[in-house]
């Protein structure tokens, strides 16, 4: 593991890009989100990183220059609402049909990290392409910048999954409350961490119609750590032993914090534990730095903690659950086992695998973070196709 370089991350979490290519760096080993953020990671793992800040004069990805070119069968309105839970000020996008509503609506929910309204990812705006989709289909839209982002006021970076998903109700609570919108047709879609927000939010409000969760995951903290950062190793060139090596080392610290209730003791057995694997090649000085930068014994707790289907037997709606055959952040075998059995006790509901898909949505060769940036599709025509399907079948009016 000498010259493994793993994929930077901002520990607040996001979809990974290699090290060095995103605007959060030098984190070896920081692939989740912050000890703050518990939950949040069950819809994401990784993605600040993912973050690309695009060029001025960098041309448009294809599906947003189309957008930009063509005409516009609606409006785009700036919106703020505040949330006392801070108190912030959320600043969105409100986007309605043209013509005579009241229309169906859904809130998107971005990634995790410090993402805006349009879910900016690896150069590619992705929320801008699903929201003209579902706008074309008649469904108004709204999009918020993250609290700390954007027009948003607040910080962002002490925000906890609980801030998130109090932001998020709020803004549900918001958009349903429009005139131009119908209450009864408003379901909530989100991406990776969004789409554990999601279901938080759905859990606590009745009046959400529907969930689409996107990559989300229902896979408890302390799988999605010691698998993700397994497979980190392998990209970055570490052999099967090697991986193998990363995944016990996770695991047994993981094991230590949970048979170690004295945190102070913990720590001392955590950092003993980061010792031995650089003492024996396992980690670099660095590797094992930023080890220690992410598994905090409150880190490790909130994993061990962490179960994001419990949210999901809280919602008694539709909920479309989506992950694409290559995803690398949220694998697509062990989280179709977890949701199914669940999905299946809540009528109108699927998990489903779209084949060829990566994190993103995007058609991809291999499903790495390292082609998110150059993939030129934002978002998958196949994932368009079957949300937008999905939520049309949810949102037609009932006949009379």
């Amino acid at each position: 593991m000498e010259n493994a370089s793993f994929l930077a991350n901002d520990q607040r979490g996001g979809c990974c890009v290699p090290a060095g290519e995103g605007t959060m760096r030098n984190l070896v080993f920081a692939n989740v989100t912050s000890a703050a953020r518990v939950i949040a990671l069950a819809a994401a793992l990784v993605v600040t990183a993912m973050l690309v800040d695009r060029a001025s004069a960098a041309p448009l990805p294809p599906q947003e220059a189309a957008i930009a070119s063509a005409p516009r069968p609606y409006t785009d309105q700036e919106v703020t609402f505040r949330n006392d839970r801070g108190p912030v000020n959320l600043a969105g996008t409100l986007s309605l049909p043209n013509g005579k509503g009241p229309f169906p609506a859904v809130l998107l929910i971005a990634a995790s990290g410090p993402e805006g309204r349009d879910e900016e990812a690896a150069g590619h705006r992705v929320f801008v392409v699903l929201a003209d989709h579902l706008l074309h289909e008649g469904i108004a839209v709204l999009r918020y910048d993250k609290r700390g982002v954007g027009s948003s006021s607040g910080t962002f970076a002490t925000a906890s999954f609980e801030d998130l998903v109090s932001d998020a109700a709020v803004a549900f609570r918001y958009l349903k409350g429009r005139p131009e919108v119908d209450r009864h047709r408003v379901g909530i879609i989100g991406h990776s961490e969004g789409g554990s927000i999601a279901p938080a939010v759905a859990a606590g409000d009745q009046e959400v119609a529907f969930v689409v969760a996107m990559a989300g995951s229902g896979l408890r903290g302390e799988f999605r750590i010691t698998e993700m950062q397994a497979y980190m190793a392998k990209e970055s060139g570490a052999s099967s032993g090697q991986q193998a090596m990363i995944r016990a080392l996770c695991q047994k610290i993981f094991r230590t914090v949970k048979a170690t209730p004295d945190d102070a003791v913990a720590n001392e057995r955590i950092s003993a534990l980061i010792d031995e694997a650089n003492a024996a090649k396992v980690l670099t000085e660095e590797q094992a730095k930023g080890t220690r930068q992410l598994m905090t014994v409150k880190f490790v707790r909130q994993e061990l903690n962490d179960d994001p289907i419990k949210y999901l037997k809280s919602v008694h709606v539709p909920v479309l659950a989506l992950v694409g055959s290559l995803d690398r952040i949220v694998p697509p075998e062990p989280y179709v086992a977890a949701m199914r059995p669940v999905l299946n006790t809540i009528p109108g509901s699927k998990v489903q695998i779209l084949p060829g898909l990566n994190h993103l949505m995007q058609t991809a060769r291999t499903g790495s973070p390292r082609e998110f940036s150059v993939i030129k599709e934002s978002i998958s025509p196949l994932a368009l196709q079957v949300i937008g399907d999905w939520v049309g079948a949810q949102v037609k009016p009932a006949p009379h």
